[in-house]
């Protein structure tokens, strides 16, 4: 600040010295963080995030006008919910999983394996 550059500045000359780009800073608890943050702190920090969802269930009770550390969201939740979609896989066989490429046509297409059934290909 005292040399009068701004965000830009900072940047240009990080990448002029030839170094990688620090990451955003923030508390590990911080309520503006994004859900792509939040996925980070679980993959790279459990520990923090631990202590950032144990701050959050000890309000949790007395919360009013908010869900959570998400404020229209608690982050527990939003944990669960994302542990739950990657376990979606898991729930079929390979060989049995729907065709869901969304693609039309069978051969001019479809991204499902050429074992599946007919049926369960793109149509």
């Amino acid at each position: 600040m005292e040399w009068g550059w701004h965000r830009d500045d900072c940047v240009q000359a990080i990448q002029d010295a030839g170094l990688p780009l620090p990451g955003k800073s923030s508390c590990f608890f911080c309520p503006s963080m994004k859900k792509r943050e939040i996925r980070t702190l679980y993959h790279q920090y459990p520990d923090l995030l631990e202590r950032a969802l144990a701050m959050e269930d000890n309000a949790r009770p007395s919360l009013i006008t908010v869900k959570g550390l998400g404020r229209d969201f608690a982050w527990r939740d939003f944990i669960v919910f994302d542990q739950a979609q990657l376990a979606l896989p898991d729930a079929f066989v390979p060989e049995e999983r729907p065709c869901s490429c969304g693609m039309e046509g069978g051969d001019s297409g479809c991204l499902a394996p050429l074992s599946l059934p007919p049926k369960q290909q793109c149509s």
